[in-house]
């Protein structure tokens, strides 16, 4: 398993045939005061699995931490099988592209600055994903 790119959007979801489909793609929130209430949103991440990986099971972290590495929230764990996506045929001794998808709602950000959320996989840091809150006067 290899983490191929993660990012933040609007939404996303997964199609028939498997592609990934993202809306508002970004890396800064603003807000004209802080501590902020950050409503729905999702984390993305496509990972590459081989043949081989199709039906293992695969336990990853997602931590939202601050400049400092501070936990804003606890580690939310992510469970997952991994499948074959879409309807297109198994790619033998290929890599195929796996998309997640997790909808986070309510999420507060305590000040202006950089944060991550952070993907962990059998504790160690596989991937980062920042973004910035900017403060707007």
């Amino acid at each position: 398993m290899k983490i191929r790119f993660t990012l933040l959007a609007d939404a996303a979801n997964i199609s028939q045939e498997g592609k990934l489909n993202i809306l508002g793609e970004f890396n800064a929130i603003r807000a004209t005061a802080y501590p902020m209430m950050w409503g729905g949103f999702v984390y993305v991440a496509s990972m590459e699995v081989g043949a081989a990986e199709i039906g293992a099971q695969v336990d990853l972290d997602l931590r939202l931490v601050d400049a400092d590495g501070g936990l804003l929230a606890p580690p939310l764990p992510v469970h997952l099988t991994i499948s074959q996506v879409g309807n297109a045929p198994e790619l033998e001794g290929e890599m195929e592209n796996h998309p997640i998808i997790i909808s986070i709602s309510q999420l507060t950000i305590p000040q202006a600055g950089k944060y991550s959320f952070d993907l962990w996989r059998e504790g160690s840091q596989v991937d980062t994903c920042g973004f910035y809150a900017v403060l707007v006067r």
